[in-house]
């Protein structure tokens, strides 16, 4: 089973009456330094701070049709993923436990306390979240919402492209960051739907090295461990089984790899510049850019997007502090 652009349709039909449709920015500085024009899709801006609750609204409406009954959901994440499940399940009355890495950001996990999940920690691996995760189902009967290898949140993720090639219809390209692949691969999907033209190019933190399973159109099954980036919510290493083939026949093999300093100065200049509060991980692509990584792979593009994925930031421990 895969997802399919009819699913990121049947997606948006659902979800729009609770998703945020978000803003898109420009920014004629940004626009000046790399000469092109650039679009920034605000999904910080997004209901429980980032994309995320698309994936999670469409997912659960889905199980809550096929399985009314259902006992509650259980989901593994280290923030955000967490804290869009938590909300979705408080509107269906649900119970939600959240499967927490050990080094998740404290505001993070305050926030999806906030939303009414129960909180169990493990060790921050993804062979430990699916491990934790699985074990919670087993003992209360909940169902799992995976946080990016999941049809339904595949689908839902996808929405946001759609979006954003509404509010801009002639992008050349589009750049979004990418973990374990639920965005990017909505995203890619739905691209290349509504535009073929327009290229979609992943962007990496340093240590995933992701281009060379696109090139050999298979995922790395066997690494569960973490990239150490101070982008936390892209720090898994593997990508989802469902969506490395969604990836493979629509991203740009070219992957857009990232260190953590470009990351921080991306964030600083977001924050100071366009007023706007992002995380780490949404600034990666808009590293990508400003350091001039794009344009060494793809020099003639004239417009632009960026998913700003999120803003949940945790105040008291900033990555340049």
């Amino acid at each position: 089973m895969t997802t399919t652009f009819e699913d990121v349709v049947a997606a948006r039909g659902r979800i729009s009456k609770y998703a945020q449709t978000t803003p898109v920015f420009t920014s004629s500085t940004v626009d000046a330094m790399t000469g092109q024009q650039v679009f920034f899709k605000a999904e910080n801006l997004q209901t429980t701070g980032s994309f995320k609750v698309r994936g999670a609204l469409y997912a659960i409406s889905k199980l809550m049709e096929n399985n009314p009954d259902v006992p509650g959901v259980v989901t593994h994440s280290s923030g955000n993923n967490a804290q869009a499940v938590a909300w979705v399940a408080r509107r269906y009355g649900l119970p939600c436990t959240v499967a927490c890495p050990s080094n998740a950001s404290e505001a993070k996990i305050r926030a999806m306390k906030s939303y009414g999940a129960e909180v169990v920690f493990c060790e921050p691996n993804m062979k430990s979240r699916e491990e934790c995760a699985a074990a919670i189902c087993a003992k209360t009967g909940r169902a799992l919402i995976h946080s990016f290898d999941n049809v339904d949140v595949i689908a839902g993720q996808g929405t946001m492209a759609m979006e954003f090639l509404e509010q801009v219809p002639d992008l050349d390209a589009m750049l979004v960051c990418i973990g374990g692949g639920g965005m990017a691969a909505g995203v890619a999907l739905t691209v290349k739907a509504m535009r073929p033209s327009c290229k979609v190019y992943l962007v990496e933190p340093e240590g995933k090295a992701l281009e060379k399973y696109l090139r050999a159109g298979q995922r790395d099954a066997n690494d569960s461990s973490y990239v150490a980036t101070v982008a936390d919510g892209i720090r898994c290493k593997q990508v989802g089984k469902h969506n490395m083939p969604i990836l493979c026949e629509n991203a740009e093999k070219n992957v857009l790899t990232v260190n953590d300093t470009e990351i921080i100065d991306a964030m600083k200049f977001i924050w100071t510049r366009m007023k706007l509060v992002i995380e780490t991980s949404a600034a990666a692509p808009v590293a990508a850019l400003l350091s001039g990584k794009l344009a060494q792979v793809a020099p003639h593009l004239e417009k632009v997007g960026i998913i700003l994925c999120g803003g949940n930031v945790d105040l008291n421990n900033l990555p340049w502090e």
